[in-house]
């Protein structure tokens, strides 16, 4: 395979990317599938993270839930009912009619996350 690859001039994984999986079937005589095969390798190689299921997400996302950080909206009946705060970390979405106080809420939001933590940022 290796020597396939050198007689095709494919000198990086750029190179092999670059082509179809047909050209490469092409250039270098492999076969269908080792030519999937390479180009899996040369795309695994670039990544910089592996590839996160949404199990694994949803397991890291209780875990950070357990013992996350959150930032407080700075008025207490507020963080009573957000169980201390909005978690850190997280989206959360804000949503009501016009006037409700949505936008007050994210300028707070937007001070209090430059508090030092023990004042509720």
């Amino acid at each position: 395979t290796s020597r396939c690859i050198s007689a095709a001039q494919l000198k990086s994984v750029r190179d092999v990317l670059y082509l179809s999986g047909p050209d490469l079937q092409r250039r270098t005589a492999l076969s269908c599938s080792e030519v999937q095969e390479l180009l899996t390798a040369a795309a695994a190689a670039c990544r910089r993270h592996r590839p996160t299921t949404a199990l694994q997400l949803h397991h890291s996302e209780r875990q950070r839930s357990k013992s996350s950080l959150r930032l407080s909206a700075a008025c207490p009946v507020l963080d009573l009912l957000l169980r201390g705060g909005l978690p850190v970390g997280a989206i959360t979405e804000l949503s009501g009619e016009s006037g409700a106080g949505k936008t007050q809420l994210g300028l707070q939001l937007c001070l209090s996350v430059q508090y030092p933590p023990e004042h509720g940022g």
